[in-house]
């Protein structure tokens, strides 16, 4: 219900229970909602021994807004992993429950720039370092020019 809710969609990490029968219950709600209504496998333990398809499947589950179900339809309309990541955007339109939004998402996360991305987020992070060592009259005018900045790009 709510409780099982809260957990599973807002990742609320701990939950108390009066006792063991308590727990397996909880477990249970939590398994049957993720597998049953939500139509997901569980996965349980170690990935040790897993054959190649499941990685493959799973593997494919990693992209973007890919379920289990629409990693199989990928792997079964392209043949393999890398028919998926060298098709071309307008080749996922093919596979049904893959429009132009979960497409792009694909495309973009296949053609990311690893190093790009932490680039930026490391130059991202020292100019917020540099801007709370500034003094706050120093940040209000640099707030007011790239205000002014803006407006003169508009």
């Amino acid at each position: 219900g709510a409780l099982t809710s809260l957990i599973t969609d807002f990742r609320i990490p701990i939950i108390h229970t009066k006792n063991q029968r308590e727990t397996a219950e909880m477990l249970y709600a939590f398994a049957k909602r993720e597998q049953v209504e939500r139509k997901r496998r569980l996965s349980i333990g170690k990935r040790k021994g897993l054959g190649l398809q499941i990685q493959l499947e799973e593997a494919v589950s990693a992209l973007p807004h890919i379920d289990h179900k629409i990693s199989q339809r990928l792997l079964k309309h392209f043949g393999s992993f890398r028919g998926i990541v060298t098709a071309k955007r307008e080749d996922f339109f093919e596979i049904k429950g893959v429009g132009e939004k979960i497409a792009s998402d694909i495309i973009d996360f296949i053609y990311a720039d690893y190093n790009e991305l932490a680039a930026d987020k490391m130059l991202s992070g020292i100019k917020e370092e540099l801007d709370s060592l500034r003094p706050e009259s120093q940040q209000e005018s640099k707030k007011s020019e790239n205000e002014e900045n803006q407006q003169e790009n508009e």
